[in-house]
């Protein structure tokens, strides 16, 4: 039978392994992964306003869109000038920053300049960017209820692995 000092240690390893601001961030890295995947295989959401928006396909690019991707070049992980990835460089999703606070994690694009492409008047934030893409239909920035659910079933998977045989 389990003691109340092995519930203490459960439940400490509980705070550390799943609420601390390490494994929040961890956690919220595994967020950012599962965006970023979605998105360079060319999936959006709905709407990322809202809680449990649904997996779209980014809208297809325009035949003058793919011509000057292959003009100018595209660059990034996967990147390709006809595939409908969100930019042509990938900096908005290379620009992903990750923190982790008491038992949350937030995921945030920087408000940081960009490198000037070829045929841009001026350079953008990596935020100005993600909202214009978003604005112009291409709505991207939310986890899925899906993709929720994986980070719940991590979270649970730790906190019964500490509580294992103590019941």
């Amino acid at each position: 039978m389990a003691t109340f000092k092995d519930f203490s240690k459960a439940f400490a390893a509980i705070d550390r392994d799943v609420f601390s601001p390490n494994a929040t961030k961890k956690l919220g890295e595994r967020g950012a992964d599962i965006l970023y995947k979605r998105v360079k295989s060319g999936y959006g959401v709905s709407n990322d306003k809202k809680q449990f928006p649904k997996r779209d396909k980014l809208d297809g690019l325009e035949d003058s869109t793919i011509r000057q991707r292959r003009e100018r070049g595209v660059s990034g992980k996967f990147g390709s000038p006809g595939r409908s990835n969100l930019t042509d460089t990938g900096q908005l999703l290379e620009s992903f920053e990750v923190t982790g606070k008491q038992g949350q994690f937030n995921i945030d694009i920087p408000n940081t300049k960009r490198q000037k492409r070829g045929g841009e008047k001026k350079s953008r934030t990596n935020a100005e960017v993600a909202e214009h893409v978003s604005d112009n239909g291409r709505p991207f920035f939310a986890l899925t209820k899906a993709e929720q659910q994986i980070l719940a079933k991590e979270v649970k998977d730790t906190i019964r692995s500490k509580l294992r045989g103590l019941i």
